[in-house]
């Protein structure tokens, strides 16, 4: 990939040889109400892509559960490389290092896998026996591809049983010294770490214990050790990092509360959403079933729960957005899950160790109802819903969809749902589409005395600015043979990102929240990045940070010159007016641009020095990756400011000017 090259930012001398554009400011609100801010929104979908990378587990395959790789099973994953390694979006998160079992110098992939079709039972349908009782040497059980950080100490946990599983008694009558280590990757003489557990039950517990820190940074194979003479069960496997916020990795979490700052959260899905059983996410992780989910064909030991969940938001400082099951089940479900969140007194939240209301306050119905339902009968499904939802919690508020089929049957089933919701979900439709929405709705509000709001809970941008159908989706033709998510790495991708924001801003607070997909590694949709040696934000997600940070509330009405569809402006007030910030996107590839910004009508005097920043990657197609994290980042300058601005603009630029008043 190409190095870099950073321009210089903006200029007031400009050659008359650069194309040139006119805007006029006018101190005017182009909205009736403030732009939400709430408006900043993304998402977290339990079993597509790699969002469990968020989460602090280290080992892949923790359970033995997979049987076939998660890359391969995907049905919405698309590759256009010869090998998937070589994808714009692929890191060393996405590896899935198979388990092997080493004896002596020899090394062998086939696991001695049990299953657990009727006995014995351990945790999902398989576990690892490995049985020494006739071997000499011992049994190692490792995985590759462990990335080391220096000085880190690493918790560690497994349900181990010593063999004989059928007891009347726990114990069994012999301790089974079985060593938990870290090498050096490929280096088996001495361990960097090593601790040792003795195993003495009969049945399957929970045995836990603590990895020293080492002074080793580097990829390392963390090893089972089973001695000989002895044969012991094992699953359920657990290694993460001492120091995780709720059992969330560090690092990526403060990058996220510190710099990406999501106003809120959808979970569990997305397609996940329409089967999930909450009360698989709940309790003692070691006690929560495998789900098999039909949707992505994958498994889940369900590390990740409503209370991870809701802990993460807390501590980013988002609000949590559950989407709840309407197809494949009933309202009295959810109404348990509204109980199990907001209700002080609830017996099951309490009996799991926290005594606090969860206070989840959004909730969602159903995914993609269409694959089932009719538009009304939805609609009607959904009164049901919200009417046992808010018998639970009277305060929650309840987001429905009316997109795609759905669309053209909007006003009959606002009529239905109406009295009962608070938010509708237009996910794909066009801008266009949603101010139709937004009419309907402000008659209704303005006639039954409502203030429903619309949303947009699983947001995609467009992946050019030529698609002017985009149904949501991104399953339009390419015009090349790039796939969506190589694309979506890209700069041009978080251009397309912001521009539909800006759009977004331009509905006032009638627009609620767009939570963009995803928050963290979706093959190649996401905010953010989780190598295992690293994480780093996305392109989208640098350009996402940025426009996050811009305190705008009251865009502006513009009056345009001589203009052309590559640039895109937006001047707003922040919520005391003391602030002014204009944002400008210059979608010209080639060509740098001169804008002419005419603040000559406001009143307002200005700072002469505001801040400046630019985002302006030397290609439309550079992204970030591990070897070139910050190939797409802000840079923050000085900016002089007057009532009469002329500012150049380079090839495919995101730009922003904070001007505070005297």
């Amino acid at each position: 990939m190409k190095q870099l090259i950073l321009y210089l930012f903006f200029g007031l001398n400009m050659a008359t040889s650069y194309a040139q554009t006119q805007f006029k400011v006018l101190p005017k609100d182009n909205t009736a109400t403030p732009v939400s801010p709430q408006l900043m929104g993304s998402f977290y979908e339990l079993g597509f892509g790699r969002s469990d990378l968020l989460w602090g587990e280290m080992l892949f395959n923790r359970d033995f559960e997979i049987t076939k790789p998660v890359s391969e099973r995907n049905i919405w994953l698309a590759f256009s490389r010869e090998a998937k390694e070589k994808e714009d979006w692929w890191h060393s998160g996405y590896e899935e290092p198979l388990w092997y079992i080493r004896k002596a110098d020899s090394k062998d992939e086939k696991l001695p896998l049990y299953s657990n079709n009727y006995w014995p039972s351990a945790h999902g349908k398989y576990f690892v026996q490995i049985d020494n009782r006739k071997k000499a040497v011992s049994t190692q059980l490792s995985q590759d591809r462990i990335y080391l950080k220096k000085g880190n100490g690493y918790n560690f946990s497994g349900l181990f049983s010593a063999g004989t599983y059928f007891s009347d008694e726990k114990y069994a009558k012999n301790n089974v010294p079985v060593k938990v280590a870290l090498y050096k990757e490929g280096d088996f003489n001495t361990p960097l770490s090593e601790v040792t557990i003795q195993v003495n039950t009969n049945q399957f517990n929970l045995y836990e214990t603590k990895i020293n820190p080492v002074a080793y940074e580097g990829w390392c194979t963390f090893v089972v050790d089973v001695p000989n003479n002895a044969c012991v069960g094992i699953d359920f496997l657990s290694l993460t990092e001492e120091n995780t916020i709720f059992g969330w990795k560090r690092e990526t979490v403060d990058r996220i509360k510190n710099e990406i700052k999501p106003r809120s959260i959808r979970f569990p899905g997305g397609c996940f959403a329409s089967l999930y059983d909450w009360r698989q996410g709940v309790g003692p992780r070691e006690k929560r079933p495998v789900s098999y989910d039909t949707w992505w064909n994958c498994e889940l030991v369900n590390d990740v729960g409503t209370v991870e969940m809701v802990q993460l938001c807390r501590y980013i400082g988002a609000e949590p957005f559950f989407c709840v099951p309407v197809m494949f089940n009933d309202e009295f479900n959810a109404a348990e899950w509204v109980d199990f969140c907001n209700n002080p007194n609830n017996e099951r939240r309490i009996a799991y160790g926290y005594k606090e209301a969860l206070n989840v306050k959004y909730w969602e119905l159903e995914n993609e109802p269409y694959r089932r339902f009719d538009a009304i009968t939805f609609a009607n499904r959904c009164v049901a819903f919200a009417k046992a939802m808010k018998a639970k919690d009277p305060d929650i508020k309840i987001a429905i969809g009316n997109y795609w089929v759905f669309n053209k049957q909007f006003e009959k089933m606002l009529e239905i749902v109406g009295p009962y919701v608070d938010l509708i979900t237009n996910r794909g439709g066009t801008i266009g589409e949603m101010h139709q929405d937004l009419t309907i709705l402000n008659k209704y509000n303005q006639e039954q005395d409502k203030s429903i709001r619309l949303c947009h809970t699983e947001f995609r941008a467009p992946l050019s600015r030529e698609e002017k159908g985009v149904d949501g989706l991104n399953q339009l033709e390419n015009k090349d043979d790039e796939t969506l998510f190589n694309r979506s790495v890209r700069w041009e991708y978080a251009m397309n990102m912001v521009d539909q924001y800006i759009q977004f801003q331009n509905m006032g607070s009638q627009f609620y929240t767009a939570n963009f997909t995803n928050l963290t590694d979706g093959w190649g949709e996401s905010l953010i990045n989780i190598a295992k040696e690293k994480c780093y934000l996305s392109a989208a997600g640098v350009a996402y940070s940025l426009l996050n940070s811009l305190d705008i509330a009251y865009p502006q009405q513009i009056v345009c010159a001589n203009t052309k569809n590559e640039i895109v402006i937006q001047a707003a007030w922040n919520r005391s007016r003391n602030k002014l910030t204009l944002l400008l996107l210059n979608f010209n590839p080639q060509q740098e641009q001169t804008c002419r910004i005419d603040l000559s009508s406001f009143k307002q005097s200005f700072v002469k020095k505001g801040r400046a920043y630019r985002i302006a990657p030397l290609f439309s197609g550079t992204f970030n990756n591990t070897l070139q994290p910050e190939a797409v980042k802000v840079e923050q300058i000085e900016q002089t400011i007057s009532k009469k601005l002329n500012l150049k603009l380079h090839p495919m630029s995101l730009n922003a000017i904070e001007m505070e008043i005297k």
